[in-house]
Order: structure tokens, then C-alpha cells, then sequence
């Protein structure tokens, strides 16, 4: 789906959010229901032992460089996970360094009606003279609300 200058009323775009990158990701994976601290002395090796005493274990990805450009990089806590598989866990936590490695900016658009032509987690193709979208631009649907009655729809785009 693509919108135009056209789709969107006169001053109609604006961006409500701005989103800090992050230096470090930490996904915990394989967790562990039953955490036992203590107990365990002769019947499991020094490994497993380390293994049982923690809920998650976790699997790390950073951003190399993003500390030095943005002073203020995230370093978020450890985001819980039901991940089982460690290279799962790996690739994942990569996935997300990367896609949140960069400042990423949240806009509201006030369309005119777009009936059942847009869906959340949709990517759009927004060609608009503003904020850098003027050889068009791939954004994520991150929110959308019909005003049937006004003949509008506001839209967020996530990018």
C-alpha cells in the first residue's frame, strides 16, 4: 500500500515520538521455573549448577559504536523471552540490536478515509514533502483510528 501527499490532510503529519537507540540487547532464554540457589553441591557440575541457579539464561548482541555517537544509548533490562534454543536466542537478540540501533521516529498522519485499506503491523510506503519522505519511504502501521462519521483516519507509522 502507498500514500500520497495526497492521502493526508493539509499539515496533517507530525512526529509524536522519538525513540533513543540502544547499545545493548539482553534476551533471556531457556528459563527456569524452579531456581535452586543451593542443593544441588554433589549431584550436578560446577556448569549446571550455575544454569539452575539463575531464572533465564541470556544471550547478548550490542551495537558497536552506538555508545560513542549517542551519549544517551539505552541499555535496557533483560527482556524475558520463550526462547528455548540458544542460536535462537542469539539471532534474535541480534535482530532486535539492529532494528533498535537507530534513532526511530513515531508519526501521526491525519488521512482521509482509508476503509479496511490499512492494517496494524502493515508496511506502507508513505511518499509525503516532509520529514524526509519525499522519494518515499518504508514505514510500519502502528496504529490506526477510523472516524467514519468525519469522513478521516488518523494513522501511526512507525520508522
Amino acid at each position: 500500500v502507498e500514500l500520497t501527499e495526497d492521502d493526508v490532510s493539509e499539515n496533517g503529519i507530525q512526529v509524536t515520538r522519538r525513540d533513543i537507540p540502544v547499545d545493548t540487547i539482553r534476551l533471556g532464554y531457556r528459563r527456569n521455573f524452579t531456581v535452586q540457589r543451593d542443593g544441588l553441591a554433589g549431584a550436578v557440575s560446577e556448569s549446571s549448577r550455575a544454569d539452575f541457579g539463575a531464572e533465564y539464561l541470556v544471550s547478548t548482541a550490542t551495537n558497536a559504536g552506538i555508545a560513542a555517537t549517542h551519549k544517551l544509548a539505552l541499555k535496557p533490562d533483560l527482556i524475558d523471552t520463550l526462547i528455548v534454543v540458544a542460536g535462537d536466542a542469539g539471532t534474535e537478540a541480534a535482530r532486535r540490536a539492529a532494528l533498535y540501533g537507530e534513532i526511530r521516529k513515531t508519526f501521526l498522519l491525519n488521512c482521509y478515509m482509508l476503509p479496511l485499506k490499512l492494517n496494524l503491523g502493515q508496511v506502507v510506503k508513505l511518499t509525503h514533502s516532509r520529514f524526509g519522505f519525499a522519494a518515499g519511504q518504508l514505514a510500519l502501521v502502528v496504529g490506526i483510528a477510523e472516524k467514519v462519521t468525519g469522513n478521516r483516519a488518523q494513522v501511526e507509522l512507525w520508522r
